[in-house]
């Protein structure tokens, strides 16, 4: 290696959720990984005497200590569980592009989707005491054989140099870093970067950490559908405000349709896709989410996080996660104001909406009254109109054939005006509305045989235009009380 840089070998880190949604599918993926690096390095022989040599099923894996342990002459691997992360670890030996190719050659097609990060961590020695510069870890970075550097190096609290490689995506899922330590500190950079006792190191955690909120990251930018939620909100908001009347004289028939349909699209976007409120309150949870992974990021590694420079390792992560959290503020903030806009203009029109309608309905009963006066005036003067007749003996100058034919007709008109005030129920019933179709059709067929005998029908003949008459129309008239009312 160049530099005289002795010893190197890499160390990875993989993160997965210990539990919640999709943690057993994580962890049966983990088992896979595990079962091909147990077979491609030969890791086979127990490391620690409170460990076995391959992991057990999900319900067994514990807070606090190794899950598994297992090492050979090419490395070692671990499984260890830290509160809501399970950390799989692994070391191998040998120079840095050849355990590169290995590592990835291993994993390739393995790694699941519930995946929260990776950290490949290349390591070296520089011999003596005195601790490598930014620069030559910069240097270094030829070893790998074609990732190119991040930013700039950094030095540690500890005394070790750092530096980034590889893609530089703000919610890149692959952390490549290239660290290097004087020989005599490797004790205090494998307790950083490998091994604190049995426990996940300090650097495992902050990167763990750092990979969630990549991962939140990775969430937020592929939400547009909340954004265009807002958007459409938003849209929906403008233009139902912008179809109200401008004042009580206006014309209101083609408006209450325009009320009615935005006050249904309104209502439809608060509820669809599980509702805003879900879009809302998983903004609210990934700002919580950033700000405790915040805090968490700036108590592991303390000044090397918190007063880093920008563009090195560990400054760029606090940046980010200061822009990161930021845009959620923002988000949410713009998010909630869309919602209550919603919610308030939908209210409006709701109830602006209601009373047209009631004004609707009242103009529809003041016709009906009118139409009842109508009717009972017209039956009225028909009943008294016979009556008189009948009382003063007046024969009215009809041919006796024609006289039953024309009794039925007005039996029947009597019929069809007293049936067509029976309104329909609120609940959709139409208690009575059956009479109409029978007066409607006994109405025809009275028609049909005064027209039958006027024109001197044989009475076989008669009866059956009068009869089909009566079919025919009750068929036309009866349909519709078979569709339902649309509500």
């Amino acid at each position: 290696m160049g530099d005289g840089l002795v010893r190197p070998e890499l160390v990875v880190h993989l993160f997965f959720p210990s539990n919640g949604e999709g943690a057993r599918s994580a962890y049966a993926g983990m088992l896979a990984i595990w079962a091909a690096c147990r077979d491609r390095f030969d890791l086979t022989r127990p490391v620690l005497p409170n460990a076995p040599n391959a992991p057990g099923p999900w319900e067994d894996t514990r807070d606090g200590g190794p899950v598994a342990a297992a090492e050979g002459e090419a490395g070692q691997i671990i499984l260890r569980r830290h509160r809501d992360v399970l950390c799989l670890s692994a070391v191998l030996y040998g120079p840095w592009a050849h355990v590169r190719t290995l590592w990835q050659d291993t994993i390739r097609d393995l790694t699941p989707a519930e995946l929260t990060g990776e950290a490949r961590l290349y390591l070296a020695y520089a011999p003596g005491d005195a601790p490598p510069t930014p620069a030559s870890a910069e240097a270094a970075v030829a070893d790998l054989g074609g990732p190119p550097v991040l930013g700039r190096a950094q030095t540690t609290s500890g005394g070790f140099a750092a530096c980034e490689v590889g893609d530089g995506a703000d919610g890149r899922c692959l952390r490549e870093l290239v660290v290097l330590a004087a020989e005599s500190d490797e004790p205090a950079l494998s307790a950083w970067v490998w091994s604190e006792g049995t426990s996940l190191p300090p650097l495992a955690r902050f990167l763990s950490n750092i990979a969630l909120l990549r991962r939140h990251l990775r969430v937020w930018d592929d939400s547009a559908s909340v954004r265009a939620l807002r958007g459409r909100l938003d849209g929906a908001v403008r233009r139902a405000i912008a179809d109200l009347p401008p004042d009580e004289g206006t014309a209101r028939s083609p408006a209450e349709d325009v009320l009615v349909e935005n006050s249904a699209r309104l209502t439809r976007l608060l509820v669809e896709e599980a509702g805003a409120v879900f879009h809302a309150t998983r903004l609210k949870e990934m700002l919580r989410a950033g700000e405790a992974a915040h805090a968490n990021l700036a108590a592991l590694l303390g000044r090397d996080f918190t007063t880093a420079e920008p563009l090195t390792p560990f400054g760029g992560d606090r940046e980010l996660s200061l822009w990161f959290r930021e845009r959620l503020q923002d988000d949410s903030a713009y998010f909630e104001a869309s919602l209550e806009r919603a919610r308030e203009v939908r209210a409006l029109l709701d109830l602006y909406v209601r009373r047209l309608v009631l004004q609707q309905e009242e103009r529809t009963r003041w016709w009906q009254e009118q139409i009842n006066y109508a009717q009972l005036a017209v039956v009225a003067a028909i009943a008294v109109t016979l009556t008189a007749i009948q009382s003063l003996g007046y024969s009215v100058p009809l041919r006796a054939d024609l006289k039953p034919a024309v009794a039925a007709l007005i039996g029947a008109g009597t019929l069809v005006a007293a049936s067509s005030v029976v309104r329909e129920a609120p609940d959709g019933r139409r208690g009575g509305a059956w009479l109409r179709p029978i007066g409607a059709a006994a109405s025809a067929a009275s028609a049909v045989w005064l027209l039958a005998v006027l024109l001197g029908g044989a009475p076989v003949l008669t009866i059956a235009v009068s009869t089909g008459a009566f079919l025919i129309t009750l068929a036309a008239f009866a349909r519709p009380l078979t569709i339902r009312r649309p509500r």
